[in-house]
């Protein structure tokens, strides 16, 4: 399925990179400035869904993502999240490329699922949020 991100958040620099990519020619990138305490879930992209079992994959690169709420992928029913809500671990500090893969069970009342870029605000004191992540490669496919 081919995705459309919808994107748009004055706390951080985000964008596509041709400079980092796992597979292609370009990856989405986030950078945190280390000026706030971001609530982000502004990357979001929505797909038309029937019922049936999906995977879904991405990869996931960090560098120096600072404090201890990291970036994380959010896959939920965008009409109704208690159907279906599901979000992967965080990533943290620095990680070469890292393949998340999530077979999702998609209930027949479901028909649009959203699938967002997230990082969380932390309760610490240190909580100025700064490093990088780039995201690539993200598909979700019908298994049956």
């Amino acid at each position: 399925m081919p995705f459309d991100w919808s994107v748009g958040n004055p706390d951080v620099d985000e964008g596509l990179d041709s400079n980092v990519a796992d597979t292609g020619t370009r990856s989405f990138r986030i950078h945190f400035t280390g000026k706030e305490n971001v609530d982000y879930a502004h990357t979001l992209q929505q797909v038309f869904v029937t019922a049936g079992i999906y995977r879904f994959t991405t990869f996931i690169r960090t560098q120096g993502i600072t404090t201890d709420q990291g970036v994380a992928i959010h896959i939920f029913d965008f009409e109704t999240p208690s159907r279906l809500n599901f979000k992967t671990d965080q990533f943290l500090g620095t990680t070469d490329w890292k393949r998340i893969e999530q077979t999702i069970r998609v209930p027949r009342e479901t028909r649009l699922l959203a699938i967002q870029l997230v990082r969380q605000p932390t309760r610490k004191f240190d909580n100025l949020v700064s490093g990088t992540a780039w995201i690539d490669h993200v598909s979700l496919a019908k298994m049956e």
